[in-house]
């Protein structure tokens, strides 16, 4: 079971990396792009696609940490469980509203800035999880 849990920490790991630093260098910026006019839409149709893309990549990248946090305690799966569950909140507690803000209120450069600017965490917590990982495993 822990190496199947491994396994998917890697392969979920590998996949949002790509995906956060492509989110970080090429979609949140080119948000301030997007018309004004359908902004809302735009930013609507954005959250419902990347929410199919992320959320089955997060769930079991959760689950796989889970695994291995209680099945094989040792300081890297506390180190990668304490770094998921910062990427968590800081997704649920700050990007997820910002995302609601625009996609309610409309286009906000200076909005556009915070969610770029704060998305630097989970840019680089995926990024130290999947270096962290790698190494471990290695």
């Amino acid at each position: 079971m822990l190496e199947i849990a491994e396994k998917v920490q890697l392969l979920t790991s590998a996949g949002l990396v790509v995906l956060i630093w492509m989110v970080q260098i090429l979609i949140y910026p080119f948000f301030s792009y997007f018309e004004s006019e359908h902004f809302e839409q735009t930013m609507t149709f954005h959250q419902r696609q990347i929410t199919f893309i992320v959320m089955p990549l997060m769930l079991l990248e959760m689950v796989a940490t889970v695994c291995l946090a209680v099945f094989d305690t040792n300081m890297m799966n506390i180190i990668i469980l304490v770094l998921i569950v910062s990427i968590w909140a800081s997704t649920f507690f700050i990007h997820v509203p910002i995302h609601h803000e625009l996609s309610s209120r409309g286009k906000n450069l200076v909005i556009i800035q915070k969610l770029v600017k704060t998305n630097w965490v989970r840019t680089l917590f995926w990024s130290a999880k999947f270096i962290i990982f790698l190494i471990y495993t290695a």
